[in-house]
């Protein structure tokens, strides 16, 4: 399970020559789940310590973004709401470093970079008067980024090669953003600057030796 509650700031967008709207996200938090596959080798450091390092995939389901529309950017005529929904995969290196076993338990902290692809969809936005005329919706896009993320927790051996973890992590996915539709004149469209990402993260490792 992660979540994320970072939605950027306003952005004003001059759409056409006299069309300028505000794009005001919603300060909530978001829910979603992250899965991971990780192969790698592990070698031992020293008496007190071990390390593996290799390859991570992973992949989330969507999630929401949402927000208000202020028209010619005035805060007193919020006609509109917006939504649109974000995906994220990435392919990253990562290490894990383990320390010796304290009542059966392994501590470890965790690192990983790579890239990643954020994939932005869906835009859509719903007057709020009657009076207000449909507002150009933005494209849909995939923006590659680097990713990073750092993590620590706990990992438990449950047989002769099993181990199971539960542990934290915190990811930084870089920007997502739409693409501009089709009767936007100038400007770009609404955009996150940088996702960032938290998540509890249950581990089961297989070791082979």
């Amino acid at each position: 399970p992660a979540w994320t509650s970072n939605r950027g700031n306003n952005q004003t967008i001059v759409i056409q020559p006299d069309l300028e709207k505000t794009y005001v996200p919603t300060n909530s938090t978001r829910t979603f789940f992250e899965g991971e596959l990780f192969l790698g080798g592990q070698l031992a450091l020293t008496h007190y310590l071990a390390a593996q390092l290799g390859i991570v995939g992973a992949a989330t389901n969507s999630f929401g973004i949402s927000g208000i529309i202020w028209d010619d950017a005035d805060p007193r005529f919020d006609n509109y709401v917006y939504s649109y929904h974000v995906s994220h995969t990435h392919l990253a290196l990562k290490a894990k470093f383990l320390g010796t076993a304290i009542y059966d338990l392994h501590p470890y902290l965790s690192g990983s970079i790579g890239l990643g692809l954020n994939q932005a969809r869906r835009f859509q936005s719903t007057p709020l008067i009657e009076e207000a005329v449909p507002t150009p919706n933005f494209g849909n896009q995939t923006h590659t980024a680097a990713v990073y993320a750092v993590g620590l927790g706990l990992q438990k051996p449950i047989g002769e090669h099993w181990h199971m973890g539960l542990g934290y992590e915190f990811e930084s996915w870089g920007r997502t953003e739409l693409a501009n539709g089709p009767d936007q004149l100038f400007g770009r469209a609404a955009f996150v600057p940088n996702l960032y990402v938290n998540e509890v993260m249950w581990s089961l490792t297989y070791v082979w030796n």
